[in-house]
């Protein structure tokens, strides 16, 4: 089963520091869920293990390959959140461009998931007609069709609806039977559902990882758990005292 280690990792965007000596390993057979604030670092992190940024210092491998090589990246399905789809493609074709840049595609499966996440009657529409929701699920049925052995996904819940929400966990849950699952996301409430690992990152630092219920620390909440290690505790309790000298809604005059 395929593992990542990260070995010391970090990278700048010119004077930024987005990453500073990262240390962390993603444990095979096991779900890891990568969580901190927006512009904590997660995006940089997920971005370098699957070969889209080169980091400045430190490395990254995948099942021992050296992460953006060919062998590294032949392993890995990756669910974006940022990045754009072709739109002026349809569902269909879209798939079929994701099928000729691997050396294996399997047709049957990529069906099968089409009519699980109930897109089957969408893949002759364009992709620029496409709900947010719906593009999620072309992501995730692509990041499937070359059955990889990692699956990497970046904010997977978002714009799915409950059903496919559901269908998507059960998707994660069974990857991880046989392979690596590593999922960035703010949804705190799923990643305690799902999550067997924790990797917790503030300002491009490591500061919280281990099994859930080690990093939980005998807190029933993960969100607790969260804000303590991230110091946005503090915040969050300055802000409701703010909130509530707020006038929100217009006094009605009787």
């Amino acid at each position: 089963m395929t593992e990542i280690r990260i070995d010391r990792v970090s990278h700048h965007y010119g004077s930024h520091a987005a990453l500073t000596d990262v240390r962390a390993r993603v444990a095979p057979g096991r779900i890891t869920c990568l969580l901190g604030p927006n512009g904590a670092g997660k995006s940089t992190l997920v971005h370098c293990i699957v070969g889209l940024i080169t980091p400045t210092d430190g490395s990254i491998t995948v099942d021992g390959e050296v992460a953006g090589s060919r062998n590294a990246c032949e392993e890995i399905g990756f669910v974006y959140d940022d990045l754009p789809l072709p739109v002026n493609l349809t569902g269909r074709e879209a798939l079929d461009l994701l099928q000729s840049s691997h050396r294996e595609w399997d047709v049957t499966l990529v069906d099968q998931l089409t009519e699980l996440l109930g897109l089957g009657d969408a893949l002759d529409r364009l992709v620029a007609e496409y709900s947010h929701g719906m593009k999620r699920k072309l992501q995730v049925i692509g990041s499937l069709g070359h059955r990889p052995t990692v699956w990497v996904l970046d904010e997977p819940f978002r714009g799915l609806d409950p059903v496919a929400t559901s269908v998507l966990s059960h998707l994660i849950t069974e990857f991880a039977r046989a392979g690596t699952v590593l999922i960035a996301t703010h949804d705190l409430l799923r990643a305690q559902q799902l999550a067997d690992d924790v990797l917790v990152v503030d300002g491009g630092r490591l500061v919280g990882s281990g099994p859930l219920e080690q990093v939980l620390d005998g807190e029933v909440d993960l969100s607790a758990r969260y804000l303590a290690l991230t110091g946005l505790d503090v915040v969050v309790e300055r802000t409701k005292d703010d909130i509530a000298e707020l006038r929100l809604a217009r006094d009605l005059v009787s």
